[in-house]
């Protein structure tokens, strides 16, 4: 069975869109390291195998709308909305959550549950709506919704 990153990774290049390298193993830590986290491990993969979606016009997002972030710009719910001096939405433990994905130019956004061990997390919500909803309990879900544009994960 082929893992979410290369799953998405395939997806991608279907749509001609460009591959941005993974990130080293060194910069994962780096990011563990500095958020105070570890990382649940299907997403770590997906850090290691492809640094989301590359950042220029016309290849930093998906037809859909859908733009996956590299690791420079993940960053815990909290953080993100002060970047925006935007009031933070109704999310139990905006800390623990990290937006990686948004959504339509950020009308929404996804988020990872992190924690203190790889085994702890992993559960994806939208942020940016009324209320937080779970979309998935895990990021391999997740991407097994994103590639079949499932209902779940609109609002």
């Amino acid at each position: 069975m082929e893992d979410s990153s290369g799953k998405l990774i395939e997806h991608w290049r279907s749509l001609n869109l460009l591959i941005a390298p993974g990130n080293t193993e060194e910069k994962v830590r780096e990011f563990e390291s500095r958020n105070g986290v570890m990382l649940p491990l299907d997403f770590r993969e997906y850090l290691l195998s492809v640094n989301g979606m590359v950042q220029v016009g016309g290849q930093d997002c998906d037809p859909n709308g859908f733009a996956f972030w590299p690791i420079a710009r993940v960053k815990s719910v909290r953080k993100e909305y002060a970047e925006h001096s935007t009031p933070l939405p109704e999310v139990q433990d905006p800390d623990a959550y990290f937006v990686f994905v948004d959504y339509l130019q950020w009308c929404w956004a996804y988020a990872i549950r992190v924690g203190a061990g790889p085994s702890e997390g992993g559960q994806i919500i939208h942020v940016g709506t009324i209320r937080s909803k779970v979309v998935a309990p895990s990021f391999t879900e997740f991407v097994d919704l994103y590639l079949r544009d499932a209902r779940e994960l609109y609002v």
